[in-house]
Parts: structure tokens; C-alpha cells; sequence
């Protein structure tokens, strides 16, 4: 895609997003960190709800990797794979008071070795709990919605991660995630796209496509 398409496209999330928050609730790393992974394949407003029980219970990362599973999967098991992510916290938690003195470590590397978190939960955690723009978090909204428009072609987060990072301004980075989330769950919907009514339709590879009136 030509840059000044790019361009273009930016400017008009830009103008018609600014620059969202994130909908999960948090008041500092330790919440983020959790959060985000509890957030896989369900929704910030259902993890908001139960973190508001989890973190009144577990105030730290202390507390948490003492914590007992069955505990931790009472609390959560309104989320989906409640069972797994009850591990992946307690033994994240467990490494992060082992390895790293109880704080969140601020570099992709050691992120990456923890329990659970892969490059889309380090990228949100270090852009927002860190101010750091060191890649672009690519989930469903994200994969979507930068196939559609053209921006990517390929349907590996890997591989749409590494065309993006070519394509987008790196102060860019930590925010578009968040634009193809709200521009996703708005107007570009999985089954039925509001093509018609999409500020970014006359950019769009899918729409000039299979609207051609």
C-alpha cells in the first residue's frame, strides 16, 4: 500500500478515535499485567467485573503467588478458560516475585518468559504501563480490520505484526491497536461490516471490492 493511502488512513482514525483509553480497569502494573492476560477470548467490561473480587482478595504479586488455584478459579470462572489463566497468573506471579523483586519487568524479553503473556499482552503492557512503542498488539480486531483495509496480507499475527511495523509511524504504534479495536466493535464488524457508513471506506481494499455502488 501506497504511504500516502497510510497516511490518510491515520489521520482519519486520528481525527475520528483521538486517543482511547483502554476499556480494561486498572490502577497500576500489577493490574494491567493481569488483566490483559485474563482478557484473552473475553470481554475488558467481564474482566473488569471479576477483577474488582480478584484484586480486593490479591493486592500484589505476593499475594497472588501465594494464592491457592481453586481460590483463584472460583473468582474468574465467569471467564472463559477460567482454568488455565487461574495457572498462568499464579505462576506469573510466581516468577515475577522470584525473578524480578515483585515488579512488572519493562523490556519484550522477559515478558515473554512469563506465564500466559505473548507479544500482544507485552505490547499493551509496555505501552501503557511503560510509555514504550516497541511493537504493535495484534488481535482480532487488529487482524481484521488492517486485512480489510489492505494493509496486511497475511492472517498470522507474526507476520501482520512485522507488515505493520513497516507501514505504521512508530509513535503510532501503541495507539492503533486501539483504533482497530474501536473502529472493529463500531463499524468494521466480523459478520455484517457498516461499509456504508465508514469514514475509511473510500481507502478500503474490502469495501471498493465488494461494494463497487
Amino acid at each position: 500500500m501506497e504511504s500516502k493511502t497510510v497516511h490518510k488512513i491515520i489521520s482519519l482514525l486520528k481525527l475520528n478515535y483521538k486517543f482511547p483509553k483502554p476499556t480494561l480497569n486498572y490502577k497500576n502494573l500489577y493490574q494491567l499485567l493481569i488483566s490483559v492476560i485474563l482478557s484473552a477470548q473475553t470481554t475488558d467490561n467481564q474482566v473488569n467485573k471479576v477483577n474488582k473480587i480478584l484484586f480486593k482478595k490479591y493486592k500484589n504479586f505476593f499475594e497472588l503467588a501465594k494464592a491457592k488455584k481453586a481460590d483463584v478459579q472460583k473468582i474468574i470462572k465467569p471467564l472463559g478458560y477460567y482454568k488455565q489463566k487461574s495457572d498462568y497468573i499464579i505462576q506469573t506471579a510466581k516468577k515475577i516475585v522470584k525473578d524480578y523483586n515483585g515488579e512488572v519487568p519493562s523490556k519484550m524479553e522477559d515478558l515473554l518468559n512469563l506465564k500466559g503473556v505473548g507479544r500482544k499482552t507485552a505490547n499493551i503492557v509496555l505501552y501503557f504501563g511503560f510509555k514504550k512503542s516497541v511493537g504493535i498488539a495484534v488481535d482480532t480486531h487488529c487482524k481484521r480490520v488492517s486485512y480489510r483495509l489492505g494493509l496486511v496480507n497475511s492472517q498470522n499475527p507474526i507476520k501482520i505484526e512485522k507488515q505493520l511495523l513497516v507501514l505504521i509511524p512508530k509513535k503510532y504504534w501503541g495507539v492503533y491497536t486501539n483504533w482497530m479495536i474501536k473502529h472493529g466493535r463500531a463499524v468494521c464488524l466480523a459478520r455484517k461490516p457498516k461499509c456504508f457508513s465508514c469514514f475509511l471506506k473510500n481507502l478500503c481494499k474490502y469495501n471498493l471490492k465488494n461494494n463497487k455502488n
